[in-house]
């Protein structure tokens, strides 16, 4: 990116909390983008008490990644606490990126189902860690107490970046399991495991929404996502992501772009 690094955070835990955080990135090369496994635990008794996490990051790009993030923008300001503030809000970030979901180029997805209450919050809290821990600055937070903004550092576009895509990542936490909530191939398979992770009466116990970057002047090329976000995996048929070397001057810029902004070469 230009400047520094943008995201924000809505997370939901019998409250509802949102914050967005602009920062530096650290050094989170070849890291896993979510730590809640895949390990499947057996299912005894009550299945009431048997809870799954499931974890879902999606790429969306130029086209509509301004609005991807004024729209999550807009949820963060709106989040408060109470009885149904956890499903309105769910309900309201389904809504969002299902509009969304034609120009979604990757995605990852990690499951964790049938595990104890204890292990279930101390997976979400080790993922919702991991995701705050690749930025510096909270620029927006949105709870119970009201919503704060901070200012982050300002951020200036180059051309080589190209338009820029937006990264949004969910976590969420369900009683019972995730019947069909599998690895996305493609759109109509990325809508139908948003639904499952984020709709449904009841059973949601806690929601963390992450977008990076949060700033719209802060672009993050194809090139610098394949680095921020290694395990992000084309939705088909849709592969334009990564870097590219000019035939003509040699020089490396972000895929998805058309011509070489070194030397305009196509």
């Amino acid at each position: 990116m230009s400047g520094g690094e943008a995201c924000c955070v809505l997370t939901f835990f019998a409250l509802v909390i949102l914050v967005g955080l602009v920062l530096q990135r650290k050094n989170t090369s070849g890291a896993t983008l979510m730590p809640v496994g895949s390990s499947v635990g057996p299912m005894y008794g009550d299945p009431n008490n048997v809870f799954s996490l499931g974890a879902l990051a999606i790429a969306f790009d130029a086209q509509v990644r301004a609005q991807v993030q004024s729209e999550l923008d807009r949820i963060a300001q709106s989040t408060g606490s109470g009885p149904g503030a956890l499903e309105r809000s769910a309900a309201m970030v389904a809504q969002v990126l299902a509009r969304f979901t034609d120009h979604a180029y990757l995605a990852h997805h990690a499951l964790s189902e049938g595990v104890d209450m204890n292990t279930a919050q101390a997976r979400f809290q080790q993922a919702v860690d991991a995701e705050r821990g690749r930025f510096m600055i909270e620029t927006v937070r949105g709870d119970a107490g009201g919503v704060r903004r901070v200012d982050g550092p300002k951020s200036r576009a180059r051309p080589e970046e190209g338009g820029g895509f937006v990264v949004v990542t969910v976590l969420a936490c369900r009683r019972g399991r995730l019947p069909g909530f599998q690895a996305p191939t493609s759109r109509p398979a990325l809508a139908q495991d948003l639904q499952l992770l984020l709709a449904g009466q009841g059973a949601l116990q806690a929601l963390e929404v992450v977008w990076v970057p949060s700033d719209p002047n802060d672009v993050m090329s194809s090139a610098e996502m394949a680095t921020v976000f290694p395990t992000l995996s084309p939705l088909a048929p849709d592969a334009r992501v990564g870097r590219r070397a000019c035939g003509h001057c040699k020089a490396v810029f972000a895929a998805e772009l058309g011509r070489c902004p070194n030397c305009g070469a196509p």
